[in-house]
């Protein structure tokens, strides 16, 4: 084995338990300020868990380069030393496979992704595009979105951040009412202005490297409940009545997810906070 890659994965597997405990850390501590916030206090959430997983991130890396610089050098490790001292190098490897595995299915839900953009078809209606651009002004969203129907989608999506697209499924366009339909694509605008898909993206980073820890997904799906809420809050400012959108929400409570969660989506909204 080379030598550097040694040192690197020594470094990596011996700092691991110590930033298991850390995150655990984070963990409480984030918990108790999440309890001192209002019901309201979405934003606030989302900050405080953003900057939780940020943290998580940072002591991982901090951790791993101390542990490097701490080492006696690469040709001062011995690969033939007994099982029971090269813990280190198998927990390395434990977290290689684990984390490869992670970033599999996250690169999937994106390849699933590109194939529904592929096979879309543009939503060229002349009264949804005004629709559309009349709820992106109330919303301060300055930049133009694309409108595209999906034929094997079961609920709204919202894909791409330099040129974001709005995904809806074609069941819906054909099926719901306009005043619900117009409800989602709210919804969807809304992560759009907020550069969801964007920061969703960096949370699977995230969970890829730290899948091993109950503390991150924890950290993780609060953070998508606390996303989906400030969305439906957004949604909700700019249609006549948010029982419009608790009603469309309450139409895909079935629906099934899509794979890996890679773009957001209105699925986990809370009906009850409109």
């Amino acid at each position: 084995m080379n030598a550097y890659l040694l040192a690197t994965a020594w470094a990596i597997g011996g700092s691991l338990p110590a930033v298991a405990w850390k995150i655990l850390c984070l963990h409480a501590a984030t918990a108790g300020l999440l309890a001192l916030t209002r019901p309201g206090d979405n934003r606030l959430r989302y900050a405080l868990l953003c900057a939780a997983l940020c943290a998580c991130v940072a002591v991982l890396a901090a951790d791993v380069a101390s542990a490097w610089r701490a080492l006696p050098g690469p040709t001062g490790l011995d690969p033939a030393a007994p099982a029971a001292a090269r813990w280190p190098l198998w927990l390395a490897l434990a977290w290689l496979i684990g984390s490869l595995v992670a970033s599999v299915r996250v690169l999937l839900g994106i390849g699933w992704l590109r194939g529904q953009l592929r096979r879309s078809q543009a939503w060229a209606d002349p009264v949804w595009q005004a629709r559309a651009a009349d709820l992106s002004r109330r919303l301060g969203l300055a930049r133009g979105v694309s409108l595209r129907v999906a034929h094997h989608l079961a609920t709204p999506v919202t894909a791409g951040w330099l040129k974001p697209v709005v995904l809806m499924p074609a069941t819906l366009v054909t099926g719901m009412p306009a005043d619900l339909l117009q409800a989602l694509l709210a919804h969807e605008l809304a992560h759009v202005r907020r550069h969801d898909y964007l920061v969703n993206l960096l949370q699977h980073a995230a969970q890829a490297l730290l899948f091993f820890h109950p503390s991150v997904w924890w950290l993780s799906q609060r953070l998508r409940i606390e996303r989906e809420r400030i969305a439906d809050a957004m949604a909700a400012s700019v249609l006549p009545s948010p029982l419009t959108l608790a009603r469309a929400l309450h139409g895909l409570s079935d629906a099934p997810r899509p794979p890996a969660a890679v773009a957001p989506g209105a699925r986990d909204g809370d009906l009850l906070d409109l």
